[in-house]
């Protein structure tokens, strides 16, 4: 999995803000749009591929592309692939960690 830094463009047009996640399946940054007028916030996943044989990435491609149609997920605004890597940038939400709702929640019990 190659390393994404603060400041680097990927996509040709967000630029990395820093990392917010990270997962089992992906690492996840903020990013602004540089191409966009007012350089929106946007959320940038980096997939961590298990395999990369021809089929696998098809699949994967496939799988993102019906994620669109999610009422449930965030608006997804492209997905791309650069140097072998996936990439999903999705609408930035602005709010707090959900941990910090399920630690709010027990202390009200």
């Amino acid at each position: 999995m190659a390393t994404v830094v603060v400041g680097q463009k990927l996509g040709g047009h967000y630029q990395i803000l820093h990392q917010i996640g990270e997962g089992g399946f992906s690492v996840i940054f903020l990013a602004k749009d540089i191409q966009r007028s007012g350089n929106p916030k946007c959320v940038v996943k980096q997939f961590k591929a298990k395999a990369t044989d021809p089929y696998t990435l098809w699949e994967a491609r496939h799988l993102l592309e019906n994620l669109e149609k999610h009422d449930q997920i965030p608006l997804l605004l492209a997905h791309f692939q650069e140097s072998q890597e996936f990439y999903l940038v999705q609408k930035y939400i602005e709010g707090h960690d959900l941990s910090k709702e399920l630690l709010l929640s027990k202390k009200a019990e």
